[in-house]
């Protein structure tokens, strides 16, 4: 080093470790025992989370911060300038996804499957639609999904369910959008242990706290409540309908044109004639029974 340096020269020498920098050693070391503990506590989580937690002991988390809780961490440090962007804490999808893929099993209520037939039914009929206007909505769609894909990549692997803001905050995800007190959803929540709790807390402080035992929003019940009955007026009005009009709901035994037109002149019976949309959304609402049809009025 001196042969070099007599021999290039140069305005500053390193002299070994006198010339580190205090403030970024510090740094360093900070930033490596807190990847090293996050890791650590990553397989304590993983591994106290495959076995169910009963106890009354526990805390409510939602599903989405759980899985994903080292993104959002890493999310976190990087706008506290404690890690760069090009720093990666790893995906827990992989650990907890079979995990929680029991418990996601029963989340499949009956409404999410009438849902999808109704879907699956407006496509059907969608066919008829022109091949400017299919065009149309393939250029629509492609520019809804580059919009979702730049929103967040937080996002990823959830429906769901417009709750990208606040599913970008640890356990903001179990607040009602009404009223941010805790939801009676139980299929956006998992019970977990105190020691696993302690350990995500230490991470988010300021994350929404729900014991076992914490009540749900009571105004959030009695909406739900007022829907089920609600729903259950529809069904009991759609068996009516079904049963009084079977013929009309099966299309049969139904009048043709030119024998309506005589009867009608002979004064024996009164025909009205519909539109096949209005029976094709009645036959819907009576098969499925759902809210935005408008056949329930």
């Amino acid at each position: 080093a001196d042969a070099i340096y007599s021999k290039y020269g140069g305005d500053l020498r390193m002299n070994g470790d006198a010339r580190l920098c205090l403030d970024c050693v510090r740094e360093e070391c900070h930033r490596s025992q807190l990847m090293a503990k996050i890791a650590a506590d990553h397989r304590v989580i993983t591994a106290m989370m495959k076995t169910p937690c009963t106890s009354a002991s526990g805390y409510w988390v939602g599903k989405y911060s759980l899985r994903y809780w080292r993104k959002l961490l890493q999310e976190k440090l990087t706008c506290e300038g404690i890690l760069s962007p090009a720093e990666v804490l790893g995906d827990s999808t992989e650990s907890l996804e079979n995990d929680q893929q029991p418990m996601d099993d029963k989340c499949d209520t009956e409404e999410t499957i009438v849902q999808t037939e109704i879907q699956e039914s407006q496509v059907s009929e969608s066919t008829e639609h022109s091949q400017d206007e299919t065009n149309c909505g393939k250029e629509s769609a492609g520019g809804d999904e580059e919009v979702d894909s730049q929103c967040s990549e937080v996002a990823a692997g959830r429906v769901d369910k417009g709750q990208v803001v606040a599913e970008r905050h640890f356990n903001h995800e179990l607040l009602c959008g009404e009223h941010d007190h805790f939801t009676p959803n139980e299929s956006d929540r998992r019970l977990v242990p105190w020691e696993v709790w302690i350990r995500l807390k230490e991470y988010f402080p300021d994350a929404p706290e729900f014991p076992a035992l914490h009540p749900v929003c009571v105004e959030c019940v009695q909406k739900d409540h007022a829907i089920a009955l609600e729903k259950d007026k529809l069904k009991e009005l759609a068996a009516s309908h079904k049963a009084a009009l079977a013929d009309l709901y099966y299309g049969r035994n139904r009048p043709e044109l030119p024998h309506v037109a005589t009867a009608t002149a002979g004064g024996d019976v009164c025909q009205y004639v519909v539109s096949e949309d209005f029976l094709d959304t009645w036959r819907r609402f009576v098969k499925f029974v759902y809210f935005d049809c408008g056949c329930g009025s």
